[in-house]
């Protein structure tokens, strides 16, 4: 099971793989009444997770194949509906 909350710095890494990324996402600035030292977002996708995972889980050919099923809550913070 994947986290609901993710770190900005990994949410970051979503803006140099697509182009215009743009996330409106809701955000965790403090921990009952102290301020975290990085802001967490409510995630809004679960790719960034997967490749920060995969990237720890599978380290040769010989870890292939995985097959993984994933169930998850998404939350997405939209300000505009189509």
């Amino acid at each position: 099971y994947m986290p609901m909350f993710i770190p900005e710095s990994l949410l970051d890494k979503e803006k140099d793989h697509v182009e215009g990324f743009a996330p409106e996402v809701a955000w965790v600035t403090h921990g009952g009444l102290d301020p975290l030292q990085e802001r967490l977002c409510v995630r809004p996708t679960s790719e960034t997770l997967f490749c920060d995972f995969y990237q720890k889980e599978i380290q040769s050919h010989r870890d292939l194949p995985k097959v993984y099923n994933q169930w998850c809550s998404v939350v997405r913070w939209e300000k505009t509906t189509r």
